[in-house]
C-alpha cells in the first residue's frame, strides 16, 4: 500500500490527521525537489542561456579526472569580449546584455556538442573541450574570433574576442590540477587581450607554444606575432 492510499484510508477514519500527512508530504516533496534542482540538475547564466559558473568547477574536475584515466587530451579555452565596456556605455546595458546573449549563441553554435560552453562572469566565457589537444583548441578559438570579427554587432564600436588556450598532457599528467588548467588559460588569454587591444582584431594565445598564434580578422589572415613566453609570466 503506497503512501497516498493510505492517506486516503486514514481520511475516513480522521480527515483532520489526513490533512496534517499531506502537508507533511507535499512540504517534504518541495524540500527534494529544491535539493534535486540546487545540487543535481545544471544550473544555466540567466542571460545567455550557457552553464552558469557555479557548474564550472564540476565540470572540469569530471573532465579532467576523465582525461587522465583514459590518457586523453583535454583542453581550456578562456575568452573575453573586448570592447563590452565601450558599447555598454555609449548604447546602454540592454543593448550590451544582447551583445554578450548574441556572443554566447556564437559561442555555442561554433563548438561540438561535447564541449561545455561557460560564462565566468561578465564578459568572460570558459569552453572545456573533451578529446582536444593543442592545435584543435587553437583552431576551434581562431573559428570564434572570425565569428566575432565578422559579425555585424550594431553600433560603431569594434568588438572582437580575446582567446587563451591551455592542453592538459596526459603523458606527462600536466598541468597537474583542474585550477592549475584553468589559470594557463587565464595566462594566455591576458596576453591575448593585450595584442587584440593593440590591433583591433581577434588574437588567440596558446600557452603551450613559445608564441603567440594571432588571428587577425578582415580577410587579414594570420600575422607575425613578437616572442611571448608565457610559462615565465606564472609559478606554475
Amino acid at each position: 500500500m503506497d503512501i497516498q492510499q493510505s492517506i486516503i484510508g486514514l481520511a475516513e477514519h480522521d480527515p483532520a490527521v489526513a490533512a496534517f500527512l499531506r502537508q507533511v508530504v507535499a512540504e517534504r516533496l518541495l524540500v527534494n525537489l529544491r535539493w534535486w534542482t540546487k545540487v543535481r540538475m545544471p544550473r544555466y547564466d540567466t542571460l545567455t542561456g550557457v552553464y552558469s559558473r557555479e557548474e564550472l568547477d564540476g565540470i572540469l574536475f569530471d573532465e579532467t579526472a576523465r582525461a587522465s584515466r583514459y590518457q586523453r587530451s583535454l583542453s581550456v579555452v578562456m575568452l573575453d569580449i573586448n570592447g563590452l565596456k565601450p558599447f555598454n556605455d555609449t548604447y546602454g546595458h540592454q543593448a550590451g546584455d544582447e551583445l554578450l546573449r548574441t556572443a554566447a549563441a556564437i559561442f555555442v553554435t561554433g563548438m561540438r556538442n561535447s564541449d561545455s560552453v561557460i560564462r565566468y562572469g561578465g564578459d568572460e566565457f570558459v569552453v572545456i573541450m573533451p578529446e582536444t589537444g593543442r592545435r584543435g583548441a587553437i583552431a576551434a578559438a581562431n573559428r570564434l574570433g572570425t565569428s566575432i570579427d565578422s559579425y555585424p554587432f550594431d553600433g560603431a564600436h569594434r568588438i572582437t574576442l580575446a582567446a587563451g588556450t591551455a592542453t592538459y598532457n596526459p603523458r606527462r599528467k600536466q598541468p597537474a590540477t583542474p585550477h592549475e588548467l584553468l589559470g594557463r588559460a587565464d595566462t594566455a588569454m591576458y596576453a591575448a587581450k593585450k595584442l587584440s587591444h593593440d590591433r583591433g582584431s581577434s588574437v588567440t594565445c596558446a600557452y603551450e607554444s613559445l608564441h603567440c598564434p594571432a588571428h587577425a580578422g578582415n580577410g587579414a589572415g594570420s600575422a607575425a606575432v613578437p616572442y611571448l613566453n608565457l610559462a615565465s609570466r606564472r609559478n606554475l
